[in-house]
Order: C-alpha cells, then structure tokens, then sequence
C-alpha cells in the first residue's frame, strides 16, 4: 500500500463535518494555563478518522440525532450546562463518562481531556482543555452539589473522590503558601516517585503553523496534486492572496513564505507519522 494510500486510511476526510477545535472556556492565551501543545494535540487527533468514528458512534449509543449549540459565548457554566440538557439521560451521561476514560487512556492522556471529549460528542466543538496539573480534593462534609462539582472538574480544581484514584497532598490545619512551598522543596524526591505512574502531558515538536501547512497540502494531495512543488507555490499563492485582502487588519497568519518542497515534505511525513502513534498509543 502506497504512503498515500496509508494517509487515507487513517486522516478524516468530510472536512465540512469535521470537529471543530476551540480553547476552552478555562483557558485563554493569556492566561498562564493556556496549553498550545494541547491545541495542537486537539487538532491531530480531530485529524484522525478512528477519532471521528469514536464520536459519531458514541453519539448513537446515547441517542444524539444532532448535536447541540455551542454557546456563542462560552462560559465554564453554559458548558456545562450541555450536560444536564433535557435529551441527556442520566444513563446516557454514564456512557459519556466511560466511554471518554477508555478514550484517555487509548491515547495516554491526562483527566482534563475528559470533559473536552464529552463536550466533542454533545456539541462538535473539541475545547482544547488548559494544561492543569493540580486538583483538589474535598471531602464529603464539604463536597458542592453534582453541577458545581462538575464545574470544577472542567476548571480543573475540585476533584471530589479523586483522591481514591490518584496521589494526593492533604490539609490537616490552615498553614500559608510558604509552608507549603517549603513542603514542597523538602519533600522534592517523594513528590517525584508519586508522579512516576501518571500520564505526561504530550508536547509536540510542530508548531501550529507546520499543522496548517500539512493539513493543507493533504488536502491538495486529496484532490489529486502529487507535486510538492506544486503545493510549494499553491500555498505561496493563498498566502500572498490572504496576506493582501488582510493587510488592514490582524489576523495571524503562518509567516510570510510557505515552506519549500522538500521541507514541506518533511512535515507532511511527520504528521501522518504522527497521527500513526496516536492511533496505536
């Protein structure tokens, strides 16, 4: 089977149903828990036709005809809200949760890509999550009611019953940040061994430029150009053509010049190559 074959089988195709990536509401660029190899990481794995299966046939488990609206706006609270809309059952919210734990632990990823999964399958729109590391835990004299948990677990900070599942640090008096920086340095060797069997945050080497050029030129390579010559001077051109009828605004674009064959090669391989290790993670 030719490379370009094996690209087909494994890169979805029906761009205009495709899953569309956006930042999730927790997370801005300018905030400091903003994650672009999260972004990133988002818009490979909607690359993936196993991704996209996954989703359309979890929707039909749950009896999805159509997906909801995203807000236009979007808050943490009308997110999640999406949840306890009146056509989600309590039964239906069960194979959600399930079904995006089997998803997380396919692909190796961290809890909060959880509720960006369910999110996916309710509402096409993928919310690349924040890089979040630490959660909290509450116990149950102090645990809020299910829907401000649930906006919790989106922000990444209250974990109720977390603790029975992973590492935790847990608080026995009121004590100040510099204490707990000071536990914290003291106890550097112990925090280490207790993060030795979770997932590491995935980092990409690619920058999201690379990833509009490669997604582009698959597109081209879909519709029948074989040239990477071509491509060169095709993207060249939109870029031009984009960069003029935008002049007067701010839109980012990918630099000025497109990369050159061989290097736009080398990207296009290493993007098939990498949806590979995604797929057999």
């Amino acid at each position: 089977m030719s490379k370009n074959r094996e690209s087909d089988n494994i890169v979805f195709d029906d761009i205009a149903n495709r899953i569309v990536v956006e930042i999730s509401p927790d997370a801005t660029p300018q905030k400091q828990n903003f994650s672009k190899d999260n972004f990133e990481l988002a818009e490979l794995l909607t690359s993936l036709k196993s991704f996209n299966k996954s989703i359309l046939e979890v929707r039909q488990q749950i009896g999805l005809d159509k997906p909801l609206p995203y807000p236009k706006s979007p808050t943490i609270e009308n997110v999640v809200e999406l949840f306890f809309n009146k056509s989600i059952t309590d039964e239906a919210r069960g194979i959600l949760k399930n079904w995006a734990k089997e998803l997380r632990e396919k692909y190796r990823l961290s809890e909060n890509w959880g509720i960006s999964f369910r999110i996916a399958v309710l509402t096409n729109i993928l919310p690349a999550p924040p890089s979040e590391t630490v959660g909290i835990h509450l116990p149950k004299n102090l645990s809020p009611n299910k829907k401000e948990a649930l906006v919790g677990l989106a922000m990444g900070k209250v974990n109720e019953g977390k603790v029975l599942e992973y590492p935790a640090i847990y608080f026995t008096r009121q004590f100040s940040i510099d204490e707990l920086k000071r536990w914290i340095n003291d106890n550097k060797s112990l925090v280490r061994a207790l993060q030795s069997k979770l997932p590491k945050e995935r980092r990409l080497r690619s920058k999201h430029h690379t990833l509009f050029w490669v997604q582009m030129a698959w597109m081209y390579k879909k519709n029948g150009m074989k040239s990477w010559t071509h491509m060169s001077k095709k993207l060249q051109e939109l870029l031009d053509s984009k960069q003029k009828d935008n002049e007067n605004n701010n839109e980012d674009f990918p630099g000025d010049n497109a990369p050159e064959p061989g290097e736009l090669r080398k990207h296009y391989v290493r993007f098939i190559r990498f949806l590979r290790e995604l797929e057999s993670s």
